[in-house]
């Protein structure tokens, strides 16, 4: 009975995210209607999980959100019928991708159902604001929670979370956490989609990259798999915009980034950084108008005045973890940069590197790459993004005021996890360079 219920609730994932947004009557229309199957999830997904993160700003329970998200499905689906006959012409042509995505969805599921523990983060953070929005409690009941049990920290992965157990057919709260798997599935297959090959060659990488990164530990209630998903969709759309054929197509892929980094911003405290480093990066290598870039800093800008505002309405505190940086004083900033911190942060860098496979494989195809800098100024927004998110993760460790160990050893496999997909992006631009390996 218990398998019966995961393939029910996959299916209602796949269902829940078929329909896409009535855009008809929007100048993107032409441009949706060319997405496969792969990409026209991406969008609903993004558009969705933004709805669900939305609705909940108006202090509605859960119950309401569903209420409010299943009126929405059926006014989807009452202007957008064409769309509608329209995805099922492109599951029809990519039915075995669509077996193969159905099939590792069930796997993942099924692993995930066999030890149902949670992690010490879930526990100690996520598990108390997940059961607050289960029970019909709403933002404003955060504030009630314990300080201690990251009331303040952003909720959207736990709003999921309940959202999804909710309308599970089998009461057990690990069923709101498969979601976290079909997040996954569908940002690695959309990774696997920026490949100019065939669908069989798309559908080996799509495996294989899921291989190297699943680990079951990541999907115990901890926010890093959200932040790696969020991430990979990311490092997909960026792709997509620098290899644009048109003005449009830029508008429509800026416009997911956007909405992409409003789910970073409240996924995880850190996901605040990395929009402001993805902006940052397409703002100096993206060559277009200028006031496009002025849009996409004051879009980020404003996303994030948003999550303030929120929380100040609700008496919510933005979660900076203080704590772990105490003293940010001049005096104290130089006496926490030593030799022996610098040595120790490398050292365990290179340990989280090494345990990385994706990150291991993207260095060895880097080097081994021809005219790797001819075509350097191509790729040169990739190479930021890593690098100002290793320059943040050296940062945030250098100046803790916690055991420096102890902070290396808890924090800096997931940092390095989450930031992985702009590592895969290298080994997708290796294979397209290399159309022999894609035959």
């Amino acid at each position: 009975m218990e398998y019966i219920n995961i393939f029910i609730q996959m299916s209602l994932f796949i269902i829940l995210f078929y329909f896409g947004i009535p855009i008809n009557k929007i100048s993107f229309d032409a441009i949706y209607k060319k997405l496969d199957i792969i990409d026209s999830y991406t969008f609903n997904i993004i558009l969705y999980i933004n709805l669900f993160l939305f609705l909940s700003f108006f202090n509605l329970n859960i119950y309401n959100i569903l209420i409010a998200y299943f009126i929405f499905l059926i006014i989807f689906f009452l202007f957008n019928i064409n769309n509608f006959l329209a995805q099922l012409k492109k599951i029809n042509n990519n039915y075995f991708l669509c077996i193969v995505l159905i099939i590792t969805l069930m796997v993942i599921s099924v692993d995930i159902s066999n030890s149902i523990s949670l992690g010490w983060d879930a526990q100690k953070f996520w598990i108390y604001k997940t059961i607050n929005f289960f029970s019909n409690g709403t933002i404003e009941n955060l504030k009630y929670l314990d300080k201690g049990d990251g009331y303040d920290y952003p909720y959207l992965g736990s709003l999921l979370w309940a959202i999804f157990w909710k309308i599970s057919f089998f009461n057990e709260e690990y069923f709101g956490r498969l979601f976290y798997g079909f997040i996954y599935i569908f940002s690695i297959s959309s990774l696997a989609n920026r490949l100019n090959s065939s669908i069989y060659s798309k559908i080996i990488i799509f495996l294989i990259i899921l291989l190297l990164s699943y680990d079951y530990l990541n999907f115990r209630g901890e926010q890093d798999i959200l932040l790696f998903s969020f991430m990979a969709f990311a490092a997909s759309l960026c792709l997509k915009i620098f290899k644009r054929k048109n003005d449009k197509e830029l508008i429509f892929n800026l416009f997911l980034l956007i909405l992409l980094c409003n789910l970073l911003i409240w996924t995880k405290a850190e996901g605040t950084i990395y929009s402001f480093i993805i902006v940052l990066s397409l703002t100096f290598c993206l060559k277009i108008k200028k006031k496009i870039k002025i849009f996409l800093s004051v879009s980020l800008i404003t996303l994030i005045i948003i999550r303030i505002l929120v929380y100040k309405i609700y008496n919510l505190n933005i979660g900076v973890n203080s704590c772990c940086w105490n003293d940010l004083s001049i005096v104290g900033i130089y006496s926490k940069i030593t030799f022996d911190r610098i040595f120790t942060i490398f050292q365990y860098s290179i340990y989280s590197f090494l345990k990385n496979h994706l990150m291991i494989f993207s260095l060895i195809l880097f080097i081994i790459k021809k005219d790797k800098f001819k075509n350097f100024n191509n790729n040169l927004y990739n190479y930021i993004i890593i690098f100002l998110s290793l320059v943040f993760f050296f940062s945030a460790f250098i100046l803790t005021d916690i055991d420096l160990i102890f902070m290396l050893k808890t924090a800096l496999d997931r940092l390095f996890f989450s930031i992985t997909p702009f590592f895969i992006i290298i080994i997708i631009d290796y294979l397209n360079d290399n159309k022999i390996l894609l035959k």
